[in-house]
């Protein structure tokens, strides 16, 4: 299907989850992009066995600030939560959303081996 100048809708692309039309790596605008929870973010340091240093290292923020997010004292900024969630995934993990939010381990997606 081609796209028209009557089209009302317009898809951003910011180049990070495969798009089968073209070959090219298209991501959700970010307003649709699903949100990771704190349960999920727990879940993934267990699963990956990093401590809330190494995570807050790997994210850019102090692991007070970690702490604060995974205690529910505190809820992130856009930029900080995507920065949890950018440096979890680039570890393999892959986050689902449903009725029951998780993770998993998916070591194909790990671009960093922890």
């Amino acid at each position: 299907m081609g796209w028209s100048a009557s089209k009302s809708f317009v898809r951003a692309v910011n180049f990070s989850k495969p798009d089968r039309s073209s070959g090219l790596q298209a991501e959700e605008p970010e307003s649709t992009k699903m949100r990771v929870t704190v349960s999920q973010i727990r879940q993934a340091r267990a699963l990956l066995r990093i401590s809330q240093e190494q995570l807050a290292k790997a994210a850019g923020i102090t692991r007070s600030t970690l702490s604060e997010i995974e205690n529910g004292k505190t809820v992130p900024h856009e930029s900080t939560a995507e920065a949890i969630r950018g440096a979890l995934e680039r570890r393999g993990i892959v986050f689902t959303d449903g009725d029951r939010p998780t993770c998993y381990f998916d070591e194909s997606k790990a671009e960093i081996h922890t």
